[in-house]
């Protein structure tokens, strides 16, 4: 078995997260007595160099999260591209549910990756990563 710090230099600060649809979302189509699709779990890497938090996008697709628009992103592979802008709601153990618009990017390098918490949820959470313990901790 790897040590605590191995496993975060090689994973990163990740988290186990569901992604799904906005309650709103959920609510309409219930009311239209149309399907609710499932939602989507895996791994979010706590990311404080992302100004924003995504989502891989065919787990977007997958959980039925509602594009809402497009934004421009630039990462240190690209420059200015126009992404979809999709709505949807993270579940995290031990933290209340997150409703986040979420970039949508492409994860699927990294297994079983499903989204980026972003500083846009960061700014309002305590963040700690000490790399000698091997640990992490986020308070929202």
């Amino acid at each position: 078995m790897k040590p605590a710090r191995a496993v975060l230099v090689a994973n990163g600060p990740v988290v186990p997260v569901t992604i799904t649809i906005p309650d709103i979302g959920e609510r309409s189509l219930v009311e239209l007595r149309s399907p609710v699709p499932e939602p989507v779990t895996g791994f979010a890497l706590i990311d404080t160099g992302a100004d924003c938090s995504c989502f891989d996008q065919s787990s977007a697709l997958q959980a039925g999260l509602p594009i809402i628009g497009e934004r421009t992103i630039t990462s240190a592979s690209h420059t200015k591209n126009e992404l979809p802008l999709y709505a949807g709601k993270m579940l995290l153990p031990r933290l209340d549910d997150l409703e986040v618009e979420g970039v949508g990017v492409n994860l699927s390098g990294i297994d079983g990756m499903v989204a980026i918490i972003g500083r846009d949820l960061l700014k309002n959470a305590i963040f700690v990563y000490n790399g000698l313990d091997g640990t992490y901790t986020l308070a929202v």
